[in-house]
Protein backbone atom coordinates (compact mmCIF):
# COMPACT_ATOMS: atom_id res chain seq x y z
CA UNK A 1 0.00 0.00 0.00
CA UNK A 2 1.46 3.61 -0.45
CA UNK A 3 1.71 5.98 2.58
CA UNK A 4 -2.13 7.89 1.31
CA UNK A 5 -3.76 4.37 1.02
CA UNK A 6 -2.20 3.57 4.48
CA UNK A 7 -3.10 7.53 5.62
CA UNK A 8 -6.83 6.85 4.17
CA UNK A 9 -7.50 3.38 6.08
CA UNK A 10 -6.49 4.99 9.27
CA UNK A 11 -8.84 7.81 8.84
CA UNK A 12 -11.64 5.47 8.55
CA UNK A 13 -10.40 3.32 11.65
CA UNK A 14 -10.08 6.02 13.90
CA UNK A 15 -12.36 8.51 12.46
CA UNK A 16 -9.94 11.25 11.06
CA UNK A 17 -10.06 13.82 8.16
CA UNK A 18 -7.14 12.11 6.03
CA UNK A 19 -6.74 15.51 4.28
CA UNK A 20 -5.18 17.08 7.85
CA UNK A 21 -2.28 14.88 7.26
CA UNK A 22 1.19 16.22 6.54
CA UNK A 23 4.40 14.65 6.01
CA UNK A 24 7.03 15.11 9.26
CA UNK A 25 10.89 15.58 8.80
CA UNK A 26 13.31 13.06 8.86
CA UNK A 27 12.25 9.28 9.11
CA UNK A 28 15.11 8.40 7.54
CA UNK A 29 13.79 4.54 7.37
CA UNK A 30 10.17 4.57 7.49
CA UNK A 31 7.44 7.52 6.61
CA UNK A 32 6.22 9.63 9.18
CA UNK A 33 2.74 12.28 9.09
CA UNK A 34 1.32 14.41 11.40
CA UNK A 35 -2.40 13.59 11.60
CA UNK A 36 -5.74 15.86 13.59
CA UNK A 37 -8.22 14.34 15.01
CA UNK A 38 -10.51 16.92 16.72
CA UNK A 39 -8.33 19.47 18.86
CA UNK A 40 -5.83 16.42 19.09
CA UNK A 41 -2.61 15.98 16.93
CA UNK A 42 -1.56 12.47 16.28
CA UNK A 43 1.48 10.97 14.53
CA UNK A 44 1.12 8.15 12.48
CA UNK A 45 4.50 6.21 11.89
CA UNK A 46 4.79 3.75 8.52
CA UNK A 47 7.26 1.31 8.05
CA UNK A 48 7.47 0.37 4.25
CA UNK A 49 7.72 -3.14 3.42
CA UNK A 50 10.45 -3.29 1.67
CA UNK A 51 13.10 -2.36 4.01
CA UNK A 52 15.03 -4.77 5.79
CA UNK A 53 13.90 -6.36 9.17
CA UNK A 54 10.97 -3.80 9.43
CA UNK A 55 8.53 -6.12 10.60
CA UNK A 56 10.35 -6.31 13.69
CA UNK A 57 11.25 -2.51 14.32
CA UNK A 58 7.08 -2.10 14.15
CA UNK A 59 7.04 -5.02 16.71
CA UNK A 60 9.90 -3.47 18.93
CA UNK A 61 8.47 0.28 18.77
CA UNK A 62 4.84 -0.99 19.83
CA UNK A 63 6.53 -3.28 22.44
CA UNK A 64 8.42 -0.48 24.37
CA UNK A 65 5.91 2.01 23.86
CA UNK A 66 3.24 0.05 25.32
CA UNK A 67 5.63 -0.61 28.33
CA UNK A 68 6.89 2.52 28.33
CA UNK A 69 3.26 4.24 28.53
CA UNK A 70 3.08 1.80 31.84
CA UNK A 71 5.99 2.39 33.82
CA UNK A 72 7.09 5.67 32.55
CA UNK A 73 4.55 7.40 30.70
CA UNK A 74 6.10 11.29 30.97
CA UNK A 75 9.34 10.32 29.07
CA UNK A 76 7.94 8.46 25.79
CA UNK A 77 4.50 9.35 23.22
CA UNK A 78 1.77 7.61 24.24
CA UNK A 79 0.26 4.62 21.98
CA UNK A 80 -2.77 4.99 20.08
CA UNK A 81 -2.97 2.03 17.17
CA UNK A 82 -0.94 -0.72 15.96
CA UNK A 83 -1.66 -2.43 13.14
CA UNK A 84 0.90 -4.84 11.23
CA UNK A 85 -1.55 -5.08 7.70
CA UNK A 86 -1.49 -1.45 7.49
CA UNK A 87 2.36 -1.55 8.56
CA UNK A 88 2.32 1.02 11.05
CA UNK A 89 1.61 2.41 14.13
CA UNK A 90 -0.45 6.02 15.90
CA UNK A 91 1.22 8.05 19.01
CA UNK A 92 0.33 10.96 20.26
CA UNK A 93 1.58 13.93 18.88
CA UNK A 94 4.22 15.51 21.36
CA UNK A 95 5.07 19.56 21.81
CA UNK A 96 8.40 19.95 22.41
CA UNK A 97 11.82 21.51 21.23
CA UNK A 98 15.19 19.89 19.80
CA UNK A 99 17.70 19.91 22.28
CA UNK A 100 19.48 22.11 20.08
CA UNK A 101 17.23 24.82 19.91
CA UNK A 102 16.25 24.95 23.30
CA UNK A 103 19.96 24.89 24.42
CA UNK A 104 19.01 22.68 27.05
CA UNK A 105 21.89 21.96 29.58
CA UNK A 106 23.77 18.87 29.26
CA UNK A 107 23.51 18.29 33.05
CA UNK A 108 19.75 18.23 32.52
CA UNK A 109 19.70 16.05 29.63
CA UNK A 110 21.85 13.20 31.12
CA UNK A 111 19.98 13.41 34.45
CA UNK A 112 16.82 12.67 32.51
CA UNK A 113 18.33 10.25 30.41
CA UNK A 114 19.25 8.32 33.46
CA UNK A 115 16.01 8.82 35.07
CA UNK A 116 14.02 7.19 31.61
CA UNK A 117 16.79 3.96 31.99
CA UNK A 118 16.39 3.89 35.61
CA UNK A 119 12.48 3.73 35.33
CA UNK A 120 12.49 1.17 32.27
CA UNK A 121 14.53 -1.24 34.37
CA UNK A 122 12.97 -1.12 37.86
CA UNK A 123 10.65 -3.41 37.15
CA UNK A 124 12.30 -6.44 35.80
CA UNK A 125 9.34 -9.31 35.61
CA UNK A 126 6.86 -6.48 34.20
CA UNK A 127 9.36 -5.55 31.33
CA UNK A 128 9.14 -9.30 30.57
CA UNK A 129 5.39 -9.35 30.18
CA UNK A 130 6.11 -6.57 27.69
CA UNK A 131 9.42 -6.32 26.02
CA UNK A 132 9.86 -9.66 24.03
CA UNK A 133 12.25 -8.63 21.26
CA UNK A 134 16.52 -8.40 21.80
CA UNK A 135 17.55 -5.00 20.59
CA UNK A 136 18.92 -4.83 17.06
CA UNK A 137 22.64 -6.33 17.18
CA UNK A 138 22.36 -6.50 20.98
CA UNK A 139 24.23 -9.56 20.02
CA UNK A 140 25.54 -12.35 23.04
CA UNK A 141 29.42 -11.42 22.92
CA UNK A 142 32.01 -9.40 22.09
CA UNK A 143 32.66 -11.92 19.31
CA UNK A 144 29.66 -11.57 17.32
CA UNK A 145 30.25 -7.78 17.27
CA UNK A 146 33.55 -8.36 15.94
CA UNK A 147 31.71 -10.19 13.14
CA UNK A 148 29.20 -7.46 12.60
CA UNK A 149 31.43 -4.83 12.18
CA UNK A 150 33.99 -7.16 9.94
CA UNK A 151 31.04 -7.26 7.69
CA UNK A 152 30.32 -3.33 7.66
CA UNK A 153 33.72 -2.66 6.92
CA UNK A 154 33.49 -5.67 3.96
CA UNK A 155 31.03 -3.47 2.29
CA UNK A 156 32.79 -0.07 2.45
CA UNK A 157 33.45 0.52 -1.16
CA UNK A 158 33.72 4.11 -3.59
CA UNK A 159 32.73 2.77 -6.66
CA UNK A 160 29.29 4.95 -6.52
CA UNK A 161 30.53 8.20 -5.18
CA UNK A 162 32.19 11.18 -7.28
CA UNK A 163 35.52 10.81 -8.51
CA UNK A 164 36.95 13.95 -6.80
CA UNK A 165 36.36 12.37 -2.99
CA UNK A 166 37.26 8.61 -3.91
CA UNK A 167 41.28 8.65 -3.26
CA UNK A 168 40.14 10.81 0.22
CA UNK A 169 37.54 7.91 1.10
CA UNK A 170 39.93 5.08 0.08
CA UNK A 171 42.61 6.09 2.63
CA UNK A 172 39.99 6.51 5.22
CA UNK A 173 38.32 3.36 4.63
CA UNK A 174 42.31 1.81 4.42
CA UNK A 175 42.79 3.63 8.05
CA UNK A 176 39.84 2.47 9.51
CA UNK A 177 40.19 -1.14 8.78
CA UNK A 178 43.90 -0.98 9.43
CA UNK A 179 42.84 0.36 13.31
CA UNK A 180 40.31 -2.46 12.98
CA UNK A 181 42.77 -4.98 12.47
CA UNK A 182 44.69 -4.25 15.39
CA UNK A 183 41.82 -3.94 18.08
CA UNK A 184 40.46 -7.19 16.75
CA UNK A 185 43.49 -9.04 17.11
CA UNK A 186 44.35 -7.17 20.95
CA UNK A 187 40.44 -8.26 21.77
CA UNK A 188 40.73 -11.80 20.83
CA UNK A 189 43.83 -12.12 22.68
CA UNK A 190 42.05 -10.54 25.78
CA UNK A 191 39.06 -12.99 25.24
CA UNK A 192 41.44 -15.98 25.12
CA UNK A 193 42.80 -14.90 28.16
CA UNK A 194 39.63 -14.59 30.10
CA UNK A 195 36.92 -16.28 28.15
CA UNK A 196 34.03 -15.04 30.99
CA UNK A 197 34.25 -11.07 29.47
CA UNK A 198 33.11 -12.53 26.05
CA UNK A 199 29.58 -13.50 26.62
CA UNK A 200 26.53 -11.19 28.34
CA UNK A 201 24.24 -13.59 30.10
CA UNK A 202 20.60 -13.53 30.23
CA UNK A 203 19.94 -12.32 33.58
CA UNK A 204 22.40 -9.36 33.00
CA UNK A 205 20.83 -8.02 30.17
CA UNK A 206 18.52 -4.53 30.49
CA UNK A 207 15.79 -2.78 28.41
CA UNK A 208 17.22 -0.21 25.96
CA UNK A 209 15.74 2.15 23.92
CA UNK A 210 17.81 1.28 21.11
CA UNK A 211 18.70 4.30 19.24
CA UNK A 212 19.17 6.08 22.58
CA UNK A 213 20.42 9.65 22.66
CA UNK A 214 19.54 13.24 22.35
CA UNK A 215 19.03 13.31 18.61
CA UNK A 216 15.61 11.59 19.09
CA UNK A 217 14.65 13.71 21.98
CA UNK A 218 12.27 16.88 22.69
CA UNK A 219 12.43 19.63 25.41
CA UNK A 220 9.22 20.40 26.96
CA UNK A 221 9.33 22.60 29.83
CA UNK A 222 12.08 21.25 31.94
CA UNK A 223 11.28 17.57 30.74
CA UNK A 224 12.76 15.39 27.89
CA UNK A 225 10.37 13.39 25.97
CA UNK A 226 12.50 10.62 24.09
CA UNK A 227 11.28 8.68 21.00
CA UNK A 228 12.31 6.36 17.65
CA UNK A 229 12.01 2.88 19.21
CA UNK A 230 12.63 0.64 16.84
CA UNK A 231 15.72 -0.32 17.43
CA UNK A 232 14.33 -1.55 21.32
CA UNK A 233 14.56 -4.06 22.84
CA UNK A 234 16.50 -6.56 25.78
CA UNK A 235 20.70 -5.22 25.61
CA UNK A 236 24.39 -5.60 27.07
CA UNK A 237 24.40 -2.77 29.27
CA UNK A 238 27.75 -1.76 28.42
CA UNK A 239 26.25 -1.44 24.90
CA UNK A 240 23.79 0.86 26.14
CA UNK A 241 26.35 3.31 27.74
CA UNK A 242 28.63 3.06 25.34
CA UNK A 243 26.36 3.83 22.17
CA UNK A 244 25.23 6.74 24.51
CA UNK A 245 28.12 8.23 24.37
CA UNK A 246 29.47 7.50 21.11
CA UNK A 247 26.00 8.37 19.74
CA UNK A 248 27.49 11.42 17.03
CA UNK A 249 24.27 14.08 16.47
CA UNK A 250 24.50 15.16 19.29
CA UNK A 251 27.17 14.09 21.26
CA UNK A 252 27.02 13.84 25.52
CA UNK A 253 30.49 14.84 27.00
CA UNK A 254 31.41 11.70 29.20
CA UNK A 255 33.54 12.48 32.49
CA UNK A 256 33.50 10.42 35.16
CA UNK A 257 30.46 11.85 36.57
CA UNK A 258 28.21 11.46 34.01
CA UNK A 259 29.76 7.86 33.28
CA UNK A 260 29.23 7.11 36.97
CA UNK A 261 25.49 8.08 36.77
CA UNK A 262 24.94 5.60 34.06
CA UNK A 263 26.86 2.81 35.61
CA UNK A 264 24.70 3.54 38.87
CA UNK A 265 21.59 2.38 36.98
CA UNK A 266 22.89 -1.10 35.68
CA UNK A 267 24.58 -2.21 39.12
CA UNK A 268 21.11 -3.02 40.84
CA UNK A 269 20.86 -6.67 39.50
CA UNK A 270 24.56 -6.90 37.88
CA UNK A 271 28.18 -5.81 39.27
CA UNK A 272 29.25 -2.86 37.89
CA UNK A 273 32.83 -3.72 37.87
CA UNK A 274 32.09 -6.63 35.60
CA UNK A 275 29.96 -3.87 32.87
CA UNK A 276 33.39 -1.17 33.34
CA UNK A 277 35.40 -4.24 32.61
CA UNK A 278 33.24 -5.11 29.68
CA UNK A 279 33.28 -1.43 28.50
CA UNK A 280 36.71 -1.35 27.74
CA UNK A 281 37.32 -4.74 26.19
CA UNK A 282 33.64 -3.46 23.69
CA UNK A 283 34.25 -0.13 23.34
CA UNK A 284 36.86 0.42 20.39
CA UNK A 285 35.02 -2.33 18.56
CA UNK A 286 31.57 -0.18 18.60
CA UNK A 287 33.74 2.69 18.58
CA UNK A 288 35.01 1.21 14.82
CA UNK A 289 31.12 0.59 14.25
CA UNK A 290 30.29 3.99 14.48
CA UNK A 291 33.01 5.15 12.01
CA UNK A 292 30.71 2.58 9.35
CA UNK A 293 27.83 4.13 10.29
CA UNK A 294 28.74 7.69 10.13
CA UNK A 295 29.98 7.01 6.31
CA UNK A 296 27.25 4.48 5.49
CA UNK A 297 26.89 6.29 2.21
CA UNK A 298 29.69 4.07 1.07
CA UNK A 299 28.19 0.84 2.22
CA UNK A 300 27.46 -0.98 -1.23
CA UNK A 301 24.93 -2.62 0.01
CA UNK A 302 22.36 0.29 0.63
CA UNK A 303 20.45 1.34 -2.17
CA UNK A 304 20.33 5.14 -2.45
CA UNK A 305 17.18 5.88 -4.56
CA UNK A 306 18.71 9.59 -4.64
CA UNK A 307 22.69 10.66 -5.40
CA UNK A 308 24.22 11.73 -2.48
CA UNK A 309 25.06 15.56 -2.69
CA UNK A 310 29.02 16.37 -2.63
CA UNK A 311 28.42 18.56 0.42
CA UNK A 312 26.81 15.49 2.31
CA UNK A 313 29.76 13.10 0.85
CA UNK A 314 32.40 15.77 2.27
CA UNK A 315 30.44 16.09 4.97
CA UNK A 316 30.59 12.63 6.15
CA UNK A 317 34.05 12.01 5.59
CA UNK A 318 34.51 15.43 7.67
CA UNK A 319 32.82 13.68 10.48
CA UNK A 320 34.47 10.57 10.24
CA UNK A 321 37.79 12.26 10.67
CA UNK A 322 36.63 14.13 13.67
CA UNK A 323 34.99 11.23 15.51
CA UNK A 324 38.10 9.45 15.05
CA UNK A 325 40.02 12.31 16.38
CA UNK A 326 38.02 12.80 19.26
CA UNK A 327 37.85 8.97 20.07
CA UNK A 328 41.72 7.86 19.83
CA UNK A 329 42.13 7.42 23.58
CA UNK A 330 40.09 4.55 23.61
CA UNK A 331 41.85 2.62 20.81
CA UNK A 332 45.19 1.55 23.07
CA UNK A 333 47.04 -0.24 20.03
Amino acid sequence: MTPDEVIKEWAKILSLDSSTAKKKIGGINNHVYELQRGKKKLVLKIYPKNRHNLNLRLRAESEFLAYSNTVCSMFAPKLVSTNTKLQSIVMEHCDGESIEKKNFSQVNGVSNAVRFLTCLNSNRELAKKFIKLRATEGFNSISQHIENVTFRLEHLEVSHIDNCFRERAILLIKKIKDLFSQIKVKTEREIKANTSIDEVLEEDLFVSPGDFGFHNALVKKSNIIFFDFEYAGWDDPAKIIIDFFFQPRIQVYEDSETFEKFIDVFTKNSKGEKIRKRIKVLRPILCIKWMTIIISFLNNKRNYSVPMSSRKIEGGLDRCDSFIADNEKYFDV
